[in-house]
């Protein structure tokens, strides 16, 4: 049994805990805290050492306490007599924002080389409110939220880039807590909305589709439109089966997947593998290796041509082509060509475009024409519908069948009283 004792020696003031483990006699300094904490911490020692001699796990509450301790003296002392698990030393640089923000964007080696740049852009915006020096500890629920009406206020971003960043910052806060540097997120229980902005979502048609194609001065640069067109990333000549007509697509982030080879891609590609240079390996070739600046190079070709550019130039050709494919292929076939989920080309792809509204407003769409025309004048349908329910009324009403034929007799002067027991009118 442990004996908890306060002590006052050469100045030093505080409690003292000993007991009896594994036969051997343990003193533990505990320092100069209140009696209360004293005897918590010697139930918890109690339970620890108990345990480990019975060969039993501990209590959950006084396990969970000795591996949440913080580094220290009572730390080193629990995990040196096996009490606690030995906790892997924290670089102190880690526990401040920006030390951890770099840290962990740069250790995540399954990230492409694009998210991981908008995992340090997230980073960027989130030091510009929050001081980089600051402890991760020291950034409060209160402190993330206002960073996130910050971001979008004065319209320094749109709503849904700010979102995203958010999303981002959250991902990082949550890995720390992982890693055992924080108890729990500053991100927690604030809301954040949604990543989709429809404003910026743009429908290439068939005739923007041709005149960028011949914007386009070589046939590389054709062939690099054309599969943004076609929803394809970046590939290599080998990953193009001509025998089999397929297209085999390796992503970092959807994995591995194979489409067709459209036929409105087979020319253009014969054509930029005819004019590559020989022993060549990339589609784009080596200049156009880092997709991040190809959408900046293809507005610049639409400006040229004369073209009036569209928002996100490669995102909406890919929102594109899967609005066209979803109007002629199943939806899961789509979404194996395309390497995305339903519920994903549901947020982020599918759109409801021009040819919807204008198929919806034939008749072929429907089959045919259900329940007739439908009047011009909403008036004229209105009295057409209230003087065939006066007829359908007037012949079902008893009175009216037997009277049919002739006239309705005078009521008189009297007044009719049905009501009343003597059908008089001076009852």
């Amino acid at each position: 049994m442990a004996s908890l004792r306060k002590e006052n020696d050469r100045g030093r003031k505080g409690w003292r805990l000993q007991f009896r483990q594994g036969g051997k006699r343990r003193s533990l300094w505990v320092g100069d805290v209140s009696k209360r904490a004293a005897e918590t911490i010697k139930r918890h020692i109690e339970e620890l050492a108990g345990a480990a001699d019975a060969g039993i796990t501990a209590a959950p509450d006084s396990a969970s306490w000795a591996n949440d301790l913080p580094d220290g003296r009572l730390r080193s002392a629990v995990e040196k007599w096996g009490m606690a698990e030995g906790r892997a030393k924290i670089d102190p640089s880690h526990r401040l924002v920006g030390g951890w923000f770099d840290h962990w964007i740069e250790s995540q080696a399954h990230l492409g080389a694009s998210t991981r740049v908008k995992y340090h852009q997230a980073s960027t915006w989130f030091q510009k409110r929050i001081d980089g020096g600051r402890t991760l500890t020291s950034v409060t629920p209160a402190d993330f939220e206002s960073w996130l009406r910050w971001m979008v206020h004065d319209d320094r971003l749109a709503e849904a880039t700010a979102n995203k960043h958010a999303k981002r910052v959250r991902t990082i806060f949550d890995h720390a807590i992982k890693a055992r540097i924080l108890k729990e997120s500053p991100c927690t229980d604030v809301k954040i909305g949604g990543e989709v902005n429809p404003e910026r979502d743009y429908i290439v048609s068939a005739s923007e589709t041709a005149a960028a194609l011949k914007a386009c001065s070589t046939p590389e640069w054709r062939a690099i439109f054309a599969l943004a067109r076609c929803g394809v990333a970046k590939i290599t000549w080998g990953d193009v089966q001509w025998d089999v007509g397929k297209l085999r697509v390796d992503s970092p982030k959807t994995g591995l997947r194979f489409c067709p080879l459209f036929p409105e891609l087979l020319a253009v590609l014969r054509e930029s593998f005819d004019a590559a240079p020989e022993g060549a390996v990339l589609i784009a070739g080596q200049r156009y290796s880092d997709p991040s600046g190809i959408g900046t190079i293809l507005t610049g070709i639409l400006e040229r041509g004369g073209i009036k550019p569209w928002v996100k130039p490669m995102q909406n050709l890919r929102v594109t082509r899967r609005n066209e494919l979803e109007s002629r292929h199943p939806h899961h076939v789509v979404n194996a060509w395309m390497g995305h989920s339903g519920s994903t080309a549901a947020r982020h792809y599918l759109r409801v475009t021009d040819s919807d509204w204008d198929a919806g407003c034939t008749t072929e769409s429907a089959g045919g024409v259900l329940g007739g025309v439908i009047p011009a004048s909403q008036d004229q349908s209105r009295d057409t519908a209230e003087d065939t329910a006066k007829a359908k009324s007037h012949e079902k009403t008893p009175h009216s069948r037997a009277m049919k034929g002739s006239d309705m007799p005078p009521l008189g002067l009297e007044p009719r009283t049905h009501g009343l027991r003597v059908r008089c009118s001076t009852n």
